[in-house]
């Protein structure tokens, strides 16, 4: 069972040291069980987990212009796969991926690095899509 605590425990691995701080936990147990959790910086760098009917994603940028964690990954040459399938697990994997890599994360999201990050993202995303319909 997702409940908050063990949900909050989970988030340790990234709030321990008052980097992130958890913004909010919300548990649907009497519809398909989705969760919805939010953290961020003091910096506004924001991280959202999301299960929804049973499928998860994670993802991860400021305010309003959020990014899969999978592309932020790509860019920021940090290795990271996949192969959770609970949901705690995938929360946990990323936040490992995250803390050990801290330092590029909070640099990419800087005010000063930001635009180029979204660029980058950007092209990495519309590469996918091209793959994904056979446009390349």
């Amino acid at each position: 069972m997702n409940d908050k605590e063990t949900i909050k425990q989970s988030l340790e691995i990234i709030t321990k040291d008052s980097i992130f701080s958890i913004k909010k936990i919300m548990c649907d147990e009497k519809g398909f069980g989705n969760i919805y959790i939010e953290i961020s910086s003091e910096d506004k760098v924001e991280i959202h987990f999301t299960m929804d009917r049973g499928i998860f994603w994670c993802e991860i940028g400021k305010v309003n212009q959020l990014y899969f964690i999978e592309d932020v990954f790509c860019v920021l040459h940090i290795k990271f796969s996949n192969e959770s399938v609970e949901f705690l697990d995938y929360i946990k994997q990323v936040l490992k991926a995250l803390e050990h890599n801290m330092e590029k994360l909070l640099n990419a999201f800087q005010d000063s690095n930001i635009e180029d990050t979204k660029l980058k993202i950007k092209k990495i995303s519309t590469e996918r899509v091209r793959k994904m319909f056979d446009l390349a």
